[in-house]
């Protein structure tokens, strides 16, 4: 059986797969030119993060745990920066496509306006698109302060890593409202808090462990107010969720249905709640195309035709395309050993493992549905909803896209981990399954 005892042997299991699977590929060759600087930081980061999740194995000291937590970030999107500067003269290592060059350029061409003028320049630069304004806004007021680029940008590497830890806080506090136990809520808060992706992230610019923060905080809140009906916690959760329509969308109108899922759910509701869902989400598809009008003037025919279009350029089209995107969005996104991915490269240890753990999030999905978990409702909601969103952007190869429902993914995971005890031979059937999709994802 496996459960919370024997976590060990599982982070055993990851770290064995991440070494053959990183040797293997220098000894197969990599696909493109990589330099030797992203092969130290790719076995760098590896290994702190094995080291870091089995230091939460056996820490007792929450605030060890996450001094731990901000000191890694820190340190590894530092050296990140630093590497960068060095080897391509580039603050975010002259990485193609990436969303902080226009960030920095909006600040730039208008930083002697106001805010409000601020504002109209860049939503008429973006053609509307609000999605990006709160971390723009966040750059624009750091550099309000210095009027320096270089410092901004180091500031914000501190600001990421009291993001992160912030967001690994409150996941062990999700943990414990839900009855988790306290040792794997600590693992939990690890396996978020050291997840390599951040550190990526914050060395590249970009905006996710802002806005990351901003729903681990939103669902807290939900929960604290459900139960303490206190109107602190009230404003806190619309607060946060409010602020999540300036970083994306989409993830504020989940928030809104995981809110509403949070107040309606409870004991004498809960197996109605479950076919009133089912009801609703019938509902909803088959008024999605006047939704998704109304509300970002878009068609159905342009969102299918932008998703085959992601898919090509990924994982294929046609039936092997909805394979591979089918797969990644439950378990995925995969991890590149031979190819660096944009900057995936970094962080291909952590998308490892989140595949691995993956059995676990979707096991631990199911049996809250089977039990009637009440109080995970909204939980399973928001991941189900992120994982809707994957399939129907084509997005579920990228870890952007993932991330927002992370922490969903996180705490179903500990649930399993925490009550449920998984045949061994269901997780090793698992982990060859994955093994060999890895493999092939990386010979393609």
């Amino acid at each position: 059986m496996i459960n919370s005892r024997n976590i060990n042997g599982l982070l055993n299991c990851w770290g064995i797969l991440f070494l053959l699977a990183a040797f293997g590929a220098a000894l197969m060759g990599y696909k493109e030119f990589i330099p030797d600087y992203m092969l130290f930081m790719h076995f760098l980061i590896g290994v702190l993060y094995f080291m870091g999740l089995k230091i939460s194995l056996h820490i007792h000291s929450r605030k060890g745990l996450y001094s731990l937590v901000f000191i890694y970030t820190l340190f590894i999107s530092v050296v990140l920066r630093y590497l960068f500067w060095t080897h391509t003269g580039d603050p975010f290592g002259d990485t193609e496509g990436c969303d902080s060059y226009k960030y920095e350029a909006f600040v730039l061409q208008f930083r002697d306006m106001d805010f409000p003028a601020f504002v109209r320049n860049s939503l008429r630069l973006s053609v509307g698109n609000i999605d990006d304004m709160g971390y723009t806004s966040i750059v624009y007021f750091i550099y309000q302060l210095f009027s320096d680029m270089d410092a901004t940008r180091n500031l914000l590497l501190v600001i990421n890593a009291v993001a992160i830890t912030v967001s690994a806080i409150y996941i062990y506090k999700l943990c414990i409202v839900l009855g988790i136990r306290n040792r794997v809520a600590m693992f939990a808060s690890a396996l978020y808090g050291f997840f390599p992706f951040f550190c990526a992230s914050s060395a590249v610019g970009l905006k996710e462990n802002l806005f990351c923060v901003l729903i681990v905080c939103s669902i807290y809140y939900m929960y604290r107010y459900k139960s303490s009906r206190s109107f602190g916690s009230l404003l806190l959760a619309l607060f946060f969720i409010a602020a999540t329509y300036f970083f994306r969308f989409a993830i504020c109108i989940m928030l809104c249905l995981t809110f509403v899922t949070c107040m309606v759910s409870s004991s004498r509701n809960r197996s109605r709640i479950l076919l009133l869902a089912v009801i609703a989400g019938m509902i909803f598809l088959a008024s999605l195309e006047y939704i998704m009008y109304q509300l970002a003037g878009i068609s159905m025919s342009h969102i299918y035709l932008v998703a085959d279009s992601r898919m090509e350029r990924s994982g294929g089209s046609g039936i092997v395309g909805w394979i591979v995107h089918g797969s990644a969005a439950f378990f995925g996104p995969f991890p590149n050993f031979n190819r660096l991915g944009q900057y995936g490269f970094y962080y291909s240890s952590g998308l490892l493992l989140k595949c691995l753990f993956g059995i676990f999030a979707f096991v631990g999905s199911l049996s809250v549905l089977k039990r009637f978990e009440y109080r995970y409702y909204p939980i399973v909601l928001f991941l189900f909803m992120g994982i809707f969103m994957l399939l129907g952007s084509g997005t579920s190869l990228d870890i952007r896209y993932h991330i927002t429902s992370f922490s969903a993914f996180v705490i179903l995971a500990a649930y399993c981990l925490d009550t449920i005890d998984l045949r061994k031979y269901v997780f090793y059937i698992y982990v060859i399954v994955s093994c060999a999709v890895v493999v092939m994802y990386n010979l393609r």
